[in-house]
C-alpha cells in the first residue's frame, strides 16, 4: 500500500470514528501472542519485533507464525529498536555507543561502534529513508546522517542556535522528506531530511510514537491520539484494556490494525 493510501484510509477511518471506543473482541481474550515483553515493533509488511527479557529480540510473520530470533547479551541493554526498512533492523545500544545492523532474518549484518568514531553520547539512532543513519550528538547538539562505515553524510548546524540545547531526543523518525526527533520530556520537535530545524509541536509524550510523514500518531492514557502536522488537529481513539489488572503499556495503529501490548503478550485488533 502506498503511503498516500495508507493516509487517506486513516482519515477515512478517523472521520467515521470520531471517539469511539474499541475494546478486546471476546476471541482475543487470550493473547495473540504470549511471553514477556519490554517492547514492540510493527513493520510495512506487517512483521512483529519483540524485545524480550535478556535483549532477546524475536520475529513473527503477519500469520503470527514465529520467524527468527536475535540474541546478544553482551554490552548493555538494547534501547532502540528500528524497522522503518524491514531489510535492515536497526539496534541501539545507547551505554556503549554500540550501532548493530540486522538483516530481514535477525542475522548481523554489521556494528558500528560510535565511541570509536569519537560520538561520545549519542542519545537517539533513527533509520534515514536512504537507508543511511540518523544520530543525534548531544554534546555538539547535532543532528547527523551517517553511512553504515561511520562516515558523515549530513550534519546540521548547532541546534543551540534554535534556542533547543536543552533537548535529549531518545527517538528519531524519517518519512516523506520530513525528521522527527521525540524528546520524553521537552516535546517533539520537525525537521527536513537535511537536518534543519522547522518548528516544535505543542505537546510531549513519553511513548514512542509514530510518523507517517503528516499524522505524529501515539499511545497515551488508554488511546490512540493522530494528530495532523498538517492541520493542526487531532484525533482520539479510545482503548479498553481487557482487564483492569493488566496494564495496557502501549498500543500501535499500523496497516489497519491496532496493536495492544501487554507486559506478558499481544493482542491485535483489525479496524
Amino acid at each position: 500500500m502506498s503511503q498516500n493510501s495508507f493516509n487517506y484510509l486513516l482519515l477515512v477511518f478517523l472521520i467515521s470514528i470520531g471517539c469511539k471506543t474499541f475494546s478486546i473482541p471476546d476471541q482475543l481474550a487470550n493473547y495473540d501472542i504470549k511471553g514477556n515483553i519490554k517492547e514492540a515493533k510493527v513493520d510495512q509488511l506487517g512483521n512483529i519485533y519483540l524485545l524480550k527479557e535478556y535483549n532477546n529480540i524475536v520475529k513473527y510473520n503477519p500469520d503470527l507464525i514465529f520467524q527468527y530470533e536475535y540474541a546478544d547479551n553482551t554490552l548493555g541493554e538494547v534501547t532502540t529498536i528500528d524497522v522503518s526498512d524491514p531489510l535492515k533492523i536497526l539496534i541501539y545500544k545507547k551505554d556503549y555507543g554500540l550501532l548493530i545492523i540486522l538483516d530481514n532474518t535477525l542475522a548481523e549484518l554489521n556494528r558500528i561502534n560510535l565511541y570509536e568514531l569519537d560520538y561520545q553520547s549519542v542519545s537517539a539512532v533513527g533509520t534515514a529513508l536512504d537507508r543511511n543513519i540518523w544520530i543525534y550528538d548531544d554534546i555538539n547538539y547535532q543532528l547527523l546522517k551517517i553511512n553504515d562505515q561511520g562516515r558523515t553524510l549530513i550534519n546540521s548546524i548547532s541546534l543551540v542556535d534554535q534556542g533547543l540545547q536543552n533537548i535529549q531526543p531518545s527517538h528519531i523518525q524519517e518519512k516523506s522528506g520530513k525528521l522527527i526527533l521525540q524528546d520524553y520530556q521537552n516535546g517533539i520537535f520537525l525537521f527536513d531530511n537535511l537536518g534543519q530545524y522547522m518548528q516544535t509541536f505543542p505537546f510531549s509524550t513519553y511513548k514512542p510514537l509514530q510518523f507517517d510523514g503528516q499524522n505524529i500518531i501515539y499511545f497515551n492514557k488508554n488511546k490512540i491520539v493522530v494528530y495532523d502536522t498538517k492541520f493542526f488537529n487531532e484525533k482520539t481513539i479510545a482503548l479498553e484494556p481487557k482487564e483492569e489488572s493488566t496494564e495496557l503499556k502501549n498500543a500501535i495503529l499500523k496497516n489497519n490494525k491496532i496493536y495492544y501490548i501487554y507486559n506478558d503478550g499481544l493482542n491485535i485488533y483489525p479496524l
